[in-house]
Formats: C-alpha cells, sequence, structure tokens
C-alpha cells in the first residue's frame, strides 16, 4: 500500500471520500430534534373574581396541546337559520359515546329564539331542562364551532313562529323605571331707544314629565315678562298617557294636539285614541311586498327589483322577482 501511486491513491479518496460525507449526512439527517413546545404568559389572561390563577395555566396548556373544549359553561354567538340572535351564556355536556359537546337548549330559550313550542308533538319534554332538539323536532340540525364559540341552529320554518322583521314580543315589553325631570330654556333680550329708553323681556320655558306604572305625564308650561313688566303664565299642554297592550295604540287624557301626519295639529282637550307606529315592527313601518312560497330545502330568499337586491333601494309598488337558490355548501 505505501509503494503504490499517488495517482492511484487520489482515485481512491476521490471514491471513498463521497461516501463518507453521504453517510454521515444521511446520518445527521435522520437523528429527529425535539420539536419546542409553544408557551406563552398565563398572566395576560382575564379571570372573574373569585377564580384561582392556576385556572388560565390549565386553559394555555390545553389550547397548545389542542385539546376539545371541556364540559362547562359558555358564551357562544347562537346563529338560527343563519340569522344572528345574540350572545347567550350555555351550558355544554359531553354527548354519550362521542367527543362532541352538546348545549342545553332550555324550553325558554328556545321560545325566545322563535321556535314554536306547540309544534313538538310531546307536551311533557318540555318539561325537561333541557331539549334534544333534533329529536323533537323533525328536520332541526345543532351545530356547534369549539373554535369559534359559534352555535348554528336549524329549525324548519314550519316550527317556527312567523314573527316580522324587527318585531318584539309584546310579551317582553317593560314599562321602564319610575323617573321624573325637568328641562327649561332661559332668555332675556334687552334693547336701548332715545326716546323710549331702555326696554327688556324675560322669558322661561319649562318641559317636565313623570313615569310611573305605565303612565306617563307630560307638561309644557312657559313664563313672560314682557317690558311693561306683566307676567303671565302660559301652557302649551298637559296631558296623562298610557299604552294599550294588543291594540297597537296609547290612551291620552288632558290637553293634547291631534296627529299633524296630514294636516296641521289641532289643540284638544279630552281624551284621544290613537295609534303608535313606534309600536309596530319594521316591515310594517313603511311598504313591503308580501312574499308566498315554500323552498322544499333549506334556501336562501333573493328579492330584486328593477334588476337591483331589494335591500339597496326604497320599495314600491313594483313587479317583484322571486328566487329560491340553493346556498352553497
Amino acid at each position: 500500500m505505501i509503494l503504490q501511486p499517488s495517482g492511484c491513491r487520489r482515485f481512491r479518496l476521490r471514491h471513498v471520500c463521497p461516501m463518507v460525507i453521504c453517510l454521515s449526512t444521511g446520518t445527521v439527517l435522520a437523528t429527529p430534534f425535539p420539536a419546542a413546545q409553544p408557551e406563552f404568559d398565563a398572566s395576560f389572561l382575564y379571570l372573574s373574581p373569585g377564580q384561582p390563577r392556576a385556572n388560565a395555566a390549565h386553559a394555555l396548556h390545553g389550547l397548545a396541546e389542542q385539546k376539545a373544549l371541556p364540559p362547562g359553561r359558555y358564551p357562544v354567538q347562537v346563529l338560527v337559520n343563519l340569522a344572528p340572535a345574540g350572545v347567550r351564556e350555555l351550558t355544554f355536556e359531553a354527548a354519550p359515546g362521542d367527543e362532541q359537546l352538546r348545549p342545553c337548549l332550555g324550553p325558554g330559550l328556545m321560545g325566545e329564539l322563535g321556535l314554536r313550542l306547540d309544534a313538538i308533538a310531546d307536551p311533557a319534554a318540555l318539561e325537561n331542562t333541557c331539549l334534544d332538539l333534533p329529536t323533537l323536532v323533525p328536520g332541526a340540525l345543532v351545530d356547534f364551532d369549539a373554535s369559534r364559540l359559534q352555535l348554528a341552529i336549524s329549525i324548519p320554518q314550519i316550527a317556527l313562529r312567523r314573527d316580522m322583521a324587527g318585531q318584539v314580543d309584546p310579551a317582553r315589553w317593560e314599562h321602564g323605571i319610575p323617573a321624573a325631570f325637568v328641562s327649561y330654556q332661559a332668555s332675556m333680550q334687552q334693547s336701548d331707544h332715545r326716546r323710549s329708553g331702555s326696554q327688556n323681556t324675560q322669558d322661561l320655558y319649562l318641559n317636565s314629565g313623570v313615569n310611573l306604572a305605565g303612565w306617563r305625564l307630560r307638561s309644557n308650561q312657559a313664563w313672560r315678562r314682557d317690558e311693561e313688566g306683566r307676567q303671565t303664565w302660559s301652557r302649551a299642554y298637559t296631558y296623562a298617557q298610557h299604552d294599550l297592550p294588543g291594540t297597537w295604540g296609547n290612551i291620552t287624557l288632558g290637553e293634547t294636539f291631534t296627529s299633524s301626519d296630514v294636516f296641521r295639529g289641532v289643540p284638544v282637550t279630552g281624551m284621544r285614541l290613537a295609534s303608535d307606529i313606534d309600536m309596530l315592527p319594521d316591515a310594517m313601518r313603511s311598504y313591503a311586498p308580501t312574499l308566498r312560497g315554500v323552498a322544499q330545502t333549506r334556501a336562501k330568499l333573493e328579492v330584486w327589483q328593477n334588476g337591483q337586491p331589494g335591500g339597496t333601494q326604497p320599495y314600491q309598488q313594483r313587479a317583484t322577482a322571486i328566487a329560491f337558490r340553493q346556498p352553497a355548501s
């Protein structure tokens, strides 16, 4: 081996060195490095009063390991047939034999969301604290997205109340808290003349009211002192008003004015029965077309007017095209 020429030695090294490099490289690539676990500071998390600080660390540890949410009570965004229904704090329980969480939907909550409780075939089921909606209502679906804290509820139209857009159940109306208020506006005017001298006038306007037991007492009065020193009190109106549930109107007793929607208001004294447009749903405060039709599947309703979506311009009494389209999955 020692007496071999250098050319042969170079020939052997030329073939041996690449093999060593490949073997060493393969050894390095085959050796896995331990993955670094993400770490977060739990002190930045907000905890409710009374909760131990260790809860924040446990929650971050569960998120880092991508574990499913444990059973508990969570505030979730509720969607009913793709329409937002607000944020509700619901209790979630683990379904038997499944890792998915199941929300506890009580009869009261489902009634607020528009479910017709009289449409349930088994009235005894309404006595339960939590309703199994897919079992009680054929075609109903409940889907909980834990990553977004969003609960999507799909209910067939036949099992929903026919509430209008912007309608609030009269059973949820409130008279408000007892209150009293007084607002005023005061002004003074002074003028100087060479012949008549100095003259001044003072004016005071008072607008007061009291809310008690559903009654609204309103009064508008004015006081004036003219340039000759004479003082006068005048009253524009003083009346008591109360709503009439179920009649979409109110009753007014005292001094008031007639409606000025068409003609100029006239002051009257006595009792007045009138409708109140603020009690009506949004869909009944202006012209809106009546839509009739039943979609056989879960569909999206679009109203077009003059080639444009109906929501882009006010409705007019013209022909309206109705299209039922299946939403994209």
